[in-house]
């Protein structure tokens, strides 16, 4: 009788793990991302291609909300001065193209050491971003390289769109 027991154990648990994992809102996934300088390093979150993982604080739970909105070939930000440490973005796509949101160093040129992004963000798509930063100044960032047709690349990058934010 012990393994008939044991396998509806199994089951359950497993419909369990399948409807929680199925959600209607999306959430803010997190991941632990440093820079090794020790200067601005902090908890970054991450959906998309990084796979969804559960958010560590939500909206309601920030000390700082920054609505962002892409689009061709620019970045905007309210407020571009915010209280941290935790900084919720909710990224709003206004364009017609896909874009991403990366938050960075000032400065960076690339998402290397990136400290969270968002990507994949289709026209008129929002996706929230929640970060844990120290105070500092940072960059939001597209960094998506595209061919086009007759095979030149288009930087969303190098057509602008970056900007810098202050964390308090």
């Amino acid at each position: 009788m012990r393994r008939p027991l044991r396998l509806l154990g199994t089951a359950a648990l497993a419909g369990v793990l399948l409807f929680s994992a199925c959600g209607g809102e999306e959430q803010p996934a997190v991941t632990e991302i440093t820079d090794g300088s020790g200067s601005a390093s902090g908890s970054a979150t991450a959906s998309g291609e990084t796979g969804d993982i559960a958010p560590s604080f939500t909206a309601g739970d920030a000390d700082g909300i920054v609505q962002v909105t892409v689009k061709e070939w620019s970045i905007a930000a309210e407020p571009v001065v915010v209280k941290g440490p935790k900084v919720y973005f909710e990224v709003k796509n206004e364009g017609s193209e896909v874009h991403e949101l990366a938050v960075t160093k000032a400065g960076a040129t690339d998402e290397e050491g990136a400290f969270g992004e968002v990507v994949n963000i289709g026209p008129g798509a929002m996706k929230p971003l929640a970060l844990e930063l120290h105070p500092g100044t940072y960059q939001l960032a597209c960094f998506i390289v595209e061919e086009e047709a007759n095979g030149e690349h288009e930087d969303h990058f190098a057509e602008g769109m970056k900007m810098e934010i202050e964390v308090q």
